[in-house]
């Protein structure tokens, strides 16, 4: 039942990296082929935020507001058992 190991080998030329990638990349378009839009206006597929900008440094001044606690006004939970 199992006395031969069934094995396959390609007969096929091996392709190196290159034409590997070449291979894959031939179904991009090319820069130049995509549809950009001109007019934003005009655009349907997305919004644009309308109120103001919140950068990193706005949240991090919102956050100094609720300041934490200090390292030795932490009290645990006491468990009972």
């Amino acid at each position: 039942m199992f006395d031969r190991i069934k094995t396959f080998v390609s007969k096929q030329k091996k392709e190196n990296i290159l034409e590997y990638i070449a291979r894959k990349k031939k179904d991009i378009p090319a820069p130049n082929m995509y549809q950009t839009i001109q007019d934003w206006s005009k655009n349907s597929k997305g919004k644009f935020m309308k109120g103001t900008r919140i950068s990193e440094i706005d949240k991090i001044l919102a956050q100094k507001k609720n300041k934490p606690p200090g390292p030795g006004s932490y009290e645990p939970i006491k468990l009972v058992c």
